[in-house]
Parts: C-alpha cells; structure tokens; sequence
C-alpha cells in the first residue's frame, strides 16, 4: 500500500516537475527539470507496478541530481541544498522496509530482499547526498579575509555630522553613520574597561498578553549627562549616564495583545530647539535633480532655531507598538502638552480601518529641526488586507501633519478628502529613516507587500516601490528619486537596516553617498542626491 501511494505520488508530481521543465526550457532556462521530472515520472510508474527496478531508477536520478548541482552552483550550501535535499529525502524514504516488502523482484535483479542491487545502490546513493551536504555546511565559499588598519584612517568625517559627547539618534545622527568622534578609548587600553554601573528595567513577559516576539533591541541615546533609552513595553527610562541611577520614567501604557506580531522598541528620537540649522553648501546646488531645486527653499528660510520655552526646550519622541507617535521633555518626563493632543498624535488617523496590533511603530521616527517622519510595521504574513505604507511627516512642534507620500495615489502627495484614507496594502517603511538637511531630503528603506510570498494581485506601485530605497524632498514630501533593490519581491528580501549617508572621494571629487545593506546580501552604493549608482550594480 505505502509503495503504490508513493508511486502515485512521485509520478504525479514528476508529471507536475516534467511539465515545469518544459515551460522553462521555453522562457530559456535550463533543461535540467525536465530530465529530474521525467525521472521521478518512471520512479513513480514503477512503484505502482511494484518493481523493484523503480529503486534503481531513482538512484540514478539521485546521483545525476548531485553532478548537476555541484556542476551548477560548487559547494554554496545555500545553492546546493535546496536542489537536492528534497529528492534525498524521498530517496530515503524508498529505502523503508515497507516499501521494500512491496515490490517484486526483477529478472536482472540478484536478490530478491536485502542490500545488493538496485535498493543497495540507491542507499550508497542516499549516504553520498549526506556526506556531500555535511561537506558543504562545514565549508564558506564566500568567507573574505579581512584586516583593520594599524594606524587611524587620514579622512576625518564631516564633524557636522558626526556625534562626539552625545549620541542624539538611533544612528548617532541622521547619516546613520554609527560613528563617534571620542578618542578616550583606543585599541591600547580597551582590554582596561571595567563595569561601572547596571540598570534592571524589569522587564519580562507578561503572559498571556505579549506576543510571542517580544524583544529587547534599544539603543539608548545620550544627551548631556543623561542617558535615555526605551524599554520592551514602551517605558521612557531616563539614567544618570555617571551612576546608572534612574531620574524618570514614563509609561504610555500602551494596548497590545497577541494580535501584535511584535512587541519591540528600537530607540527613541530627540530633539533640542537650540540646534541651529544646517547650511546648505553651495556646491551641492551644482547638477541637483529638478524637484530639489523647489524644495530647496523652504529649508534655507528658516535659518532661526526654533523658540526655546522653559518646557520642552528639549524633547523625546517616542514611537509606539499600538501607533501613538509621544512627545515628553527630556528633563522631566512630562508630556508636551503642545504637541498634538496632550502630548501625542494617533498615527491610525486617515488609515481606514485597521485591525488591532496590523499597524505598529517598532523603529524611531526619524527628527529634524522641523519634522518628525515616520513610516511604519505591519502584522506581517497574516492577512492580504494590510494598513498603508504610507509616509508621513508632523510637525516637531505642534504635530500637526506636514505632509504625506502616499504612492498608491495618482498624486501621492494630494491633501486626502473628507472621507478618503491613504492606500492600503502599499509596501511599509519599518526600519529607521535617514535624513540629509543639507540636501533637504529624507531617505526611506521600503519593504515588500504582506504576505511576503504571494506575488499576485499587486498594484502598479506596489510593483514600481517594493522593497526600493526612496528619496523624499523633506520640504513638501514629493518624490526625489527611488531605486529598487529586488524586482517583484516575493522572497522577503524587503531593505531591514538604515540607509548610512557617507561623502566619499572618487577620482579626487566628492560625491554624496548612500550605502544600503541589504537581506539578498547586496550593499548598494548610490548618489544620495540623484539615486544613481555609484558602484556598478549588474541585474
């Protein structure tokens, strides 16, 4: 019974892989699948006939499977495993002695039972796949030797965008550079660092109501002698950076559930009215793409900080799981009572409707002089009815809405109407944005649409901005450039990392650049300013 429901089994889909073959063969790919279908085809014809010779038909499909795979993609587990790991499986499947008890022997075969002819070559067949894929996983073709520098790099970064004392973002500053300044500690006296302080924030579980991917992934910002960081349920904890001693604490006591696919918070934004504004140079000016040349203006007008008052002068903003976007003062912990409706601004306004915990904020808005941006999670891979992923930008002051880039409309920035929300199902923007104020423009890492694999029924935009890096004039929110890492993603492969904005020199001139870690394992390299690739990329 097992051998004759196997046998149905492999020639149907043998049948399936054969004809997949042939349809690939046609879009010019290779021919390999129409002979792994065909043989499963037999394998299965066979089984059902109850002849043992199905075993040594497999076999040799098996070890023509390995030649091929190894031919076409070496020892790259990755490569390798996926195209022959299921074929083994089944391989050893045949092997059961109740399958075995089925079939009857062949004229040629020598036995009638036991290990020699075709069921003894499809198990050293079986053995070798296992060997070959032990091989593969102990090997790294990719590994690159690397070495650090024994003396300090000569190229000095931008000190205006660069942290020393304090670390005011999530990647130090807007750039994302993830870089600091401070020279106290040195490769020389490293190995000397003891603990000074710990801080318990008690977080943990609280069952049954968290959602199973409860994570701790903050990282805290450090402002004066003041430490700042944000804990798993949303809690602003506030530290003496010297002695670890708690100063403040403010809990927005957020709603959340198992209906949330995620309880995390990534950092916090900050923001001083004191900062004076950045100066555009002059030279950036030079060959800027035409929408810059509009959004220009309105950010070199207001050269004058912003109004410092005795509450708020400096402020925290807090994204939250259950969508609230919060304003406190760094001092005391209060709300700012100013910023949209006693201190927050509920960031499912305009969304439609929502289901609660399918739209989340786990990474920190991206702050400027003027604006807090914010894109946004989703409960990912549970619904083809999802939130928009829209972007958005408020007002750091009042919280009122800026502007908005909404690409699934005709006008993506267009006010919405009385009764219009923003487009659902549009690839979301969950990792932290970087911002350039110099050139006016924020850059946002897009994802892909949810559910990850199912590649149907996608809009034009979907399709034009999923899993694409865009450049966003922070003047009014129009579109500067994009450029699309993965084509029709249904592999997941969504940009997961802040952009880093680094000035490098090329042939003795100096261009602006973007650097984009990605999940495919591309780091893309392109002109912040224009979007244009810097280093080649080869589709």
């Amino acid at each position: 019974m097992f051998a004759i429901i196997t046998g149905y089994f492999l020639a149907i889909f043998g049948a399936l892989l054969l004809a997949g073959g042939v349809w690939l063969v046609v879009l010019g790919g290779t021919l390999a699948y129409i002979g792994l279908g065909a043989g499963w085809l037999i394998s299965g014809v066979l089984l059902i006939l109850r002849r043992r010779a199905a075993l040594g038909v497999y076999a040799l499909l098996l070890i023509l499977t390995l030649i091929w795979a190894l031919f076409e993609v070496g020892l790259d587990r990755w490569a390798l495993l996926p195209r022959y790991a299921l074929f083994s499986l089944f391989g050893l499947w045949l092997l059961m002695p109740w399958i075995d008890a089925a079939l009857r022997p062949d004229a040629h075969t020598l036995r009638s039972r036991g290990w020699l002819g075709a069921r003894g070559a499809l198990a050293v067949t079986v053995c070798l796949a296992l060997v070959l894929g032990l091989v593969s996983l102990a090997r790294d073709p990719f590994g690159i030797a690397g070495s650090l520098p024994t003396t300090a790099s000569a190229e000095t970064p931008d000190a205006a965008t660069t942290p020393g004392a304090d670390w005011a973002a999530y990647g130090g500053t807007g750039y994302g550079q993830r870089y600091s300044s401070l020279k106290q500690i040195t490769a020389g006296n490293v190995h000397e660092l003891k603990l000074a302080w710990t801080y318990h924030t008690g977080e943990k579980k609280t069952a049954p109501h968290d959602p199973t991917e409860s994570t701790s992934e903050d990282t805290p910002l450090k402002i004066g002698d003041s430490l700042y960081l944000c804990t798993t349920h949303d809690r602003i904890v506030a530290l003496n950076a010297a002695t670890g001693k708690k100063l403040w604490e403010y809990d927005p006591h957020i709603k959340y559930g198992h209906d949330n696919q995620h309880l995390t918070c990534r950092g916090l934004g900050y923001h001083s009215a004191t900062v004076p504004a950045p100066v555009a140079p002059s030279v950036l000016a030079a060959n800027a793409p035409a929408p810059l040349a509009t959004s220009a203006a309105p950010a070199a007008a207001s050269t004058a900080a912003a109004p410092v008052t005795a509450q708020c002068a400096q402020r925290l903003v807090l994204a939250t799981i259950d969508a609230r976007l919060i304003e406190v003062d760094a001092k005391t912990g209060k709300p700012c009572m100013g910023f949209g409706h006693d201190g927050e601004v509920n960031l499912l306004t305009d969304m439609g409707k929502v289901k609660p915990g399918y739209y989340m904020e786990t990474s920190p808005p991206a702050v400027t002089r003027k604006l807090i941006v914010v894109g946004a999670s989703i409960n990912d891979n549970n619904s083809v009815h999802n939130p928009s992923g829209v972007i958005r930008a408020f007002d750091v002051m009042t919280g009122t809405l800026a502007w908005h880039w909404d690409m699934g409309k005709p006008d993506p920035n267009a006010p919405l109407q009385p009764g219009e929300t923003y487009t659902p199902n549009t690839p979301p923007a969950w990792p932290p944005l970087s911002v350039d104020e110099k050139l006016g423009m924020v850059y946002v890492p897009l994802g892909n649409v949810s559910p990850d694999q199912l590649d149907i029924r996608r809009s034009p935009a979907t399709e034009k901005y999923g899993s694409a890096i865009v450049a966003l004039s922070l003047a009014d929110g129009h579109l500067v450039w994009y450029f699309q890492a993965v084509h029709h993603d249904h592999w997941d492969r969504d940009n997961p990392a802040q952009p880093t904005l680094v000035d490098l020199t090329i042939h003795g001139t100096t261009e602006p650049a973007l650097v984009q870690p990605t999940k495919q394992g591309d780091v893309y390299v392109l002109n912040r300013r224009t979007g244009k690739p810097i280093l080649p990329v080869t589709e």
